[in-house]
């Protein structure tokens, strides 16, 4: 190769799009703290990911952070997740305070399996933390289920999955709360960037002060300041100067320019478990909104009063700038990582080389499983589908962020990656090794208690895939695959 391929590649918009950002933050000399840049980025991502709240943050890592010390757990409270993630997931628990505890993953799609979970769950368990491993759906309904059994927040790490969506229904609505990366190496980049999501339902907002968990309810919602809205026109969540959120502007709010009109009825039909279009303000100073804000804040609540321990993760003007021209591009994007998608699986058909990305999971019943759909699929097209057993199929929307791939051996998976490496082309063990496995973690864990998770990071590797990969690479990459 002539030049050097890595798993992935940074998309950077036309520059004449960025200079007319540059030009108005040199005209305001404002360059962070919740600017103006800042603001339209949030009310648009807010549209296009059909979510009833959304918080910027200055990376992915410190707004999982933010979100699970928003939720106030007791100091040593237990957090299911996965061992097959970034070490991000996890760092992000135990640096709260909190104790990771370690469930197996499905074999078929990598993501945390639901039947490992409640035989982990103690006296001691807060809540459980899933990861949309390479964009693949987590099976959310069961998971709900065992944490509204239970008790127990539901706080999905949607670093690999923006854009994507179930039934039509965005994927950071899910659970009590999602966080999304918007790392250079993402689908969607602000450069380095982040956001938490969560959605709320009318009945969550009116027995706020006693929600019921696992319900989407946002924790320790106290009744002050809680009002209810009907979306107009797409519009979204804004925050005032002095911080608290706002909720709908004086008039109906534009149309977020990247999504278009299906994205903006899609996201006043997701606002609500019923598609009643009904969403909520939080303003109260217990609200979880507030909290995240004055969380990456310093915990500033205003010029002469500190209400929590907070740190820095604002977003900057530059960040956000970014976003606004790459959101923009999205669904171009997302589509020609769909054409690359296709090219792989023509290459790989019948070489025994297994993607790990599956039409399986993100549903119930032994039968059910995924149908994908495109992005330019309209919200109409995407619903579920029941089975002869009367388990449910569902229409996801990709963002194919990954091509993952599972080799026959260890051995194998290595000299794969050597013989690419020595073309120029850059694989990754994503994720290898295991969380678990990590010398900061394996002296108190076992990687063979989850041996699903073990075994495919011990055969994973993670091919280049990105909008403008050229197909002899792809066609190259495919030949060492299967010689």
């Amino acid at each position: 190769m002539e030049k050097e391929i890595f798993v992935t590649k940074a998309y950077l918009p036309p520059r004449a799009e960025f200079e007319k950002y540059l030009d108005r933050i040199w005209d305001s000399a404002w360059l962070t703290n919740m600017g103006k840049l800042h603001e339209q980025l949030k009310e648009e991502l807010a549209g296009y990911l059909g979510v009833a709240g959304i918080e910027l943050f200055v990376n992915g890592h410190l707004a999982l952070e933010m979100c699970l010390q928003a939720f106030d757990f007791p100091k040593g409270s237990e957090v299911i997740t996965t061992p097959f993630s970034f070490a991000s997931t996890t760092h992000a628990i135990v640096r709260q305070g909190l104790r990771p505890v370690f469930a197996d993953v499905r074999r078929a799609d990598c993501t945390l399996d639901p039947e490992k979970i409640e035989e982990l769950i103690t006296d001691r368990t807060a809540a459980i933390l899933p990861v949309h491993v390479y964009g693949n759906v987590c099976d959310v309904e069961a998971i709900q289920k065992i944490a509204d059994k239970y008790g127990l927040k539901v706080i999905y790490d949607a670093a690999h999955a923006f854009g994507e969506t179930v039934d039509g229904r965005g994927i950071g609505t899910f659970g009590d709360a999602s966080m999304f990366s918007f790392h250079a190496t993402k689908v969607f980049n602000t450069i380095e960037g982040g956001a938490v999501t969560w959605n709320i339902s009318p009945a969550a907002a009116v027995n706020a002060a006693g929600g019921t968990a696992g319900s989407g309810a946002v924790p320790d919602e106290g009744t002050d300041g809680v009002a209810l809205y009907t979306v107009e026109d797409g519009a979204v969540p804004c925050a005032g100067a002095a911080g608290a959120v706002t909720g709908i502007s004086a008039g109906p709010s534009p149309a977020p320019k990247a999504a278009g009109k299906d994205a903006v009825m899609t996201h006043a039909a997701a606002l609500t478990s019923d598609g009643s279009g009904v969403r909520i303000d939080i303003s109260g100073k217990s609200g979880f909104a507030q909290k995240l804000y004055q969380l990456k804040n310093f915990g500033i609540i205003g010029q002469e009063q500190v209400g929590l321990v907070g740190g820095n993760a604002k977003m900057n003007e530059f960040q956000a700038a970014m976003g606004l021209c790459n959101l923009g591009h999205i669904d171009e994007l997302i589509e020609a990582r769909h054409r690359i998608y296709d090219r792989y699986m023509t290459g790989l058909a019948g070489s025994g080389v297994r993607c790990l990305l599956t039409d399986t999971g993100c549903g119930t019943g032994s039968n059910a499983g995924c149908v994908q759909v495109s992005s330019q699929d309209s919200a109409a097209d995407r619903t579920a589908e029941s089975t002869s057993d009367g388990s449910t199929r569902h229409s996801i929307r990709r963002n194919y962020a990954y091509f993952p791939v599972l080799l026959e051996t260890g051995k194998r998976r290595d000299e794969v990656f050597e013989k690419l490496a020595a073309k120029g082309i850059h694989a990754r063990k994503y994720f290898y090794p295991c969380i678990n496995d990590y010398d900061c973690y394996k002296d108190e864990y076992d990687s063979g208690a989850t041996p699903v998770a073990r075994d495919l990071a011990a055969r994973v590797l993670t091919i280049p895939i990105y909008h403008d990969l050229e197909t002899e690479t792809v066609d190259e990459i495919c030949r060492v695959l299967t010689e």
